[in-house]
């Protein structure tokens, strides 16, 4: 199985969001710009943790994952919805389990393709 790391490593031609922060520097391209940081390069410490994290300085993490006009990473926004919060609730209770097995013609010797049971 492929690891996400793996999987960014094969992309960025070997480079890891690890390699990228014990070297103290933005992921190499095409996914990053590569360039060294400094303390000035991480004013806050969610862009440090960010950083730790994706191994994207600021402005590349900031090109990746554009926030809305409110701040608000788009893909997170409906998290803080309230419509889909009563959406996810209505249908949690309805949510049922994968059977250990699924189902086959022999659970349903009468039915027949086109009629009735």
């Amino acid at each position: 199985m492929t690891t996400i790391p793996a999987l960014l490593a094969h992309l960025s031609g070997g480079d890891t969001p690890q390699a990228a922060v014990d070297g103290a520097r933005c992921l190499l391209p095409p996914i990053g710009c590569g360039r060294s940081l400094t303390d000035g390069d991480l004013p806050t410490e969610v862009a440090a943790r960010e950083w730790r994290i994706s191994g994207l300085c600021p402005q590349c993490y900031d090109r990746a994952a554009p926030a809305e006009d409110d701040g608000q990473l788009a893909e997170q926004k409906h998290l803080l919805s309230d419509e889909d919060a009563a959406f996810d609730l209505l249908f949690a209770g309805l949510a049922i389990t994968h059977p250990e097995a699924c189902h086959t013609p022999a659970d349903y010797l009468a039915w027949t393709a086109g009629g009735a049971a």
